[in-house]
């Protein structure tokens, strides 16, 4: 097994921003997928046992180094239910759709602007929650089925 910081016992899979999960030793974030692991061997001798949360934090800082490429969310609750929790590529066409409709429908007419406001004051707040919640990937599954997809 690949010695990647997704499998340390102190990574706190619960713990996620910007595509970096909370290693509770060093009290930094860290990208699951780093081999950071490896150089921290000394402390971080304890794997976790559940190898799909290691395998799942992997998956998540990939998927977010590649998709961002530098950029930095500015914590859409939809992106993070799809990207984040769920797994999938932020170019996927259920984002592309949506993103579409924002800039085609949603931002072209006056009467949607204080909507528009309001969603991006309070995306970021529901995107924290959310990304911490016990259970965060039924709640995104069940989002995405019944409302996003």
């Amino acid at each position: 097994m690949t010695k990647q910081c997704g499998y340390c016992v102190y990574m706190d899979v619960a713990k996620l921003k910007d595509g970096q999960f909370k290693c509770e030793k060093q009290g930094t974030y860290k990208f699951a997928n780093s081999d950071e692991a490896e150089r921290c061997y000394k402390y971080c001798e304890r794997f976790r046992r559940d190898m799909y949360l290691g395998e799942q934090a992997v998956k998540t800082s990939k998927n977010y180094i590649e998709s961002h490429q530098g950029y930095t969310a500015v914590g859409c609750y939809i992106t993070t239910i799809i990207v984040n929790i769920l797994g999938l590529d932020d170019n996927c066409e259920e984002l592309n759709v949506l993103r579409e409709f924002r800039k085609d429908v949603l931002q072209k007419d006056e009467k949607y602007k204080d909507l528009l406001i309001k969603y991006d004051a309070i995306g970021p707040v529901i995107a924290s929650c959310l990304i911490r919640e016990e259970d965060a990937w039924d709640i995104a599954l069940d989002l995405f089925m019944s409302y996003i997809k």
